[in-house]
Order: structure tokens, then C-alpha cells, then sequence
């Protein structure tokens, strides 16, 4: 019997140390008790933020892989001028061809 006792009483006590040792709540910042919201500081993240990821550079006008197509106006079968920059956001089919 009475080494139950002392099993018991040895644990309490162990888990009281481990609780102890926790040092506080989750979430609680620190400061004291009564201080106006507008004067605390938020607890650091616990967890690094990601940095962000940076925007691509615009494309730039040109003949190459990646770039604008040079804006140009042409006249259509119906008589109606008509100019690429028009159709910015829609996919366009330019089909350009020559007999030799």
C-alpha cells in the first residue's frame, strides 16, 4: 500500500515539474497584465516565412521567342482597318504567305 502511495505521489510531482517547465500558455506574448492594446508588441512567427517569389519581367516587343509581336495595322477583305494590338488577350492565327 504504501508503495502505491509513493508511486502516486512521485508522479504528481513529475508531472507537476514537467507542467512547470512548459513556462506559459500558447499564444501569450509576455506582456504585462492591463497594458492597452495599442501598445502591444505581436510574438514573433514561430515559423519563417517564405520570401516572395519575384514577378517575371515584361515581355518586351520583338521578333523573339517570349516577345510581343510588333504591332501593325492592316486593311481586312471588308475594307476595315484593323490593327494586332486590337486582339490583345485573344489568340490570333496569322497566316502570312507568297507565291515565287
Amino acid at each position: 500500500m504504501i508503495k502505491k502511495s509513493l508511486i502516486v505521489a512521485l508522479s504528481t510531482l513529475i508531472l507537476l515539474l514537467l507542467l512547470s517547465a512548459c513556462g506559459g500558455q500558447a499564444g501569450q506574448t509576455g506582456q504585462p497584465a492591463g497594458t492597452p492594446p495599442d501598445q502591444i508588441t505581436p510574438a514573433p512567427p514561430a515559423v519563417a516565412l517564405p520570401t516572395p517569389i519575384p514577378a517575371p519581367p515584361a515581355p518586351t516587343t520583338g521578333t523573339g521567342t517570349g516577345n510581343l509581336a510588333p504591332d501593325f495595322t492592316l486593311t481586312n477583305l471588308d475594307g476595315k482597318t484593323v490593327s494586332l494590338s486590337d486582339f490583345r488577350g485573344k489568340p490570333v492565327w496569322l497566316n502570312f504567305w507568297a507565291t515565287w
